[in-house]
C-alpha cells in the first residue's frame, strides 16, 4: 500500500527564465507528482503535490528545481500518521525539516 501525505503548506518562486532552463524538467511535472502554477509573467509561484504516497522521486525532483528556486522555497507535508515535515530549498539544495509544535495554554470553557 504505502505510506500517503497530503500538502498543507507551500512557498516557491522561479523566475522565468529561470523556468525556460529547465525545459523538459517541468514539462513532466505531473509524471513527478506535482503541479507547478504560474503568475502571469511566467514565473513559478506556487507548487503543489498532486501524489498520494511520496519517495525519493519527489525529493529527486526538488533538486532538480532547487538551482533555480528562491533560497527557503519550501513544500510541507502531513503523512496518514500526523507526521510533519517540510522539504526546503536552501542553497540549492534540498533539505529535510522537521516541526517542533508546542500548544499555547488551553483557552476555555467554550
Amino acid at each position: 500500500m504505502g505510506y500517503t501525505a497530503r500538502q498543507v503548506e507551500s512557498s516557491i518562486f522561479i523566475a522565468k527564465e529561470d523556468v525556460e532552463r529547465l525545459g523538459e524538467t517541468l514539462e513532466d511535472e505531473h509524471a513527478w507528482g506535482w503541479q507547478l502554477f504560474r503568475n502571469e509573467n511566467g514565473d513559478v509561484v506556487e507548487l503543489y503535490f498532486v501524489g498520494e504516497k511520496p519517495n525519493h522521486g519527489d525529493v529527486e525532483f526538488l533538486k532538480s528545481i532547487a538551482p533555480y528556486a528562491k533560497d527557503n522555497s519550501f513544500v510541507e507535508l502531513v503523512g496518514e500518521d500526523g507526521l510533519r515535515w517540510r522539504w526546503v530549498i536552501r542553497g540549492k539544495e534540498v533539505w529535510e525539516q522537521l516541526p517542533d509544535i508546542k500548544w499555547k495554554t488551553t483557552h476555555g470553557p467554550l
